[in-house]
């Protein structure tokens, strides 16, 4: 008997395996071992985080708080954050913003509050000052060992000792500060604590004042314009802005030296008048 032989084919299917490399943890905050290094490199040993650019973790979270700065063309500031034992979060940063060749120039300050998520991310709510209003945003940040990761901004580690200590905090100097170059002196007449400057300012551009003071003193400023478009910002001998786009300030002054008084405009140009008094 003959039988016919029918060719079977068999098709044999192979699972592509997708090899992954492991990849080293960057959250300066995680505890547990090391991980393994790259097969395409030799183990290396780490170096010790900057105190400053994390805090140390063993077994449960140490408390700390991390300081940094930003220093670009167009912008200049600096963050203080603190997180607790349960990684509750509280932190300001204060930076100016600048553009020169559109003639622009402001500062703005944010507060923050929230927790330090498992890999290393700050889940914030931010509130932001800037150009006489307030915004509210909820935010994700990323510490790293090198960096302080912001929506808009990347800042570098610093040290907290060597920052601009807040208004509420900063002690009183000794002696007065260098008086700052640029700005229009304002002097009060003999026996006068008080002053008064009229001025126009064009639109993008600002005017600049300087009020020397003690610490201790009170200073008293106000602003009116023409059309209400008229604000002003001061800044303390070192550098910090100790309030923003506002019209009407009462102020009790943190240090001796010079002040800066920064007059703009909220739309087009403005024509002001400026009372000072220091008490």
């Amino acid at each position: 008997m003959t039988f016919s032989a029918r060719s079977l084919t068999r098709w044999v299917l192979l699972s592509g395996v997708l090899l992954l490399p492991a990849c080293q943890n960057p959250n300066p905050l995680a505890s547990g071992g090391s991980p393994s290094p790259s097969p395409s490199a030799p183990a290396i040993a780490s170096p010790s985080p900057s105190p400053t650019a994390s805090p140390s973790v063993s077994g449960e979270f140490v408390p700390q708080t991390l300081c940094y700065t930003v220093d670009t063309a167009n912008t200049s500031g600096q963050a203080r954050i603190s997180i607790d034992r349960d990684r509750t979060v509280t932190g300001e940063t204060r930076a100016t913003i600048q553009n020169p060749e559109e003639g622009y120039y402001s500062s703005y300050t944010q507060e923050l509050s929230g927790k330090l998520g498992d890999n290393s991310d700050l889940i914030l709510d931010v509130t932001t000052r800037i150009e006489n209003d307030v915004q509210r945003t909820q935010e994700t940040w990323l510490l790293t060992g090198t960096v302080l990761q912001a929506e808009r901004v990347t800042y570098e580690p610093a040290d907290c000792d060597e920052l601009a200590e807040s208004p509420d905090d900063a002690p009183p100097s000794e002696a007065p500060a260098e008086p700052q170059a640029g700005g229009t002196r304002i002097e009060f007449a003999a026996g006068s604590t008080s002053s008064q400057v009229q001025n126009s300012v064009v639109r993008g551009t600002r005017d600049t004042y300087l009020l020397n003071a003690a610490a201790g003193q009170t200073m008293r400023l106000s602003i009116s314009s023409l059309e209400n478009n008229a604000v002003f910002e001061v800044i303390g001998p070192d550098g910090a802005a100790l309030a923003q786009e506002e019209e009407q300030l009462t102020l009790e002054l943190p240090a001796s030296g010079d002040y800066q008084v920064i007059v703009g405009g909220t739309r087009g140009n403005a024509t002001y008048t400026l009372d000072v008094a220091i008490e």
